[in-house]
């Protein structure tokens, strides 16, 4: 199986992998975020919305500020 047929059209089991590994990074920052009191909400939707940006983007934007304090 050639690449490009590979992406063309996945098997069920990649898509199942995807789906649950972006979900349990929504889920993850979600309660992060609670737990640091920063906007939950907001964080865990736009987790559940794509893959690496939002991960990327809570630990500057939360993780990193909370360790320089």
């Amino acid at each position: 199986m050639r690449s490009h047929e590979f992406f063309d059209n996945p098997p069920v089991w990649f898509i199942a992998i995807i789906i649950l590994f972006v979900f349990c990074q929504g889920v993850w920052i979600f309660f992060d975020a609670q737990k640091r009191g920063r906007f939950p909400w907001l964080w865990g939707l736009w987790g559940i919305s794509n893959f690496p940006l939002p991960l990327i983007v809570y630990y500057f934007a939360v993780i990193r500020k909370d360790r320089k304090r």
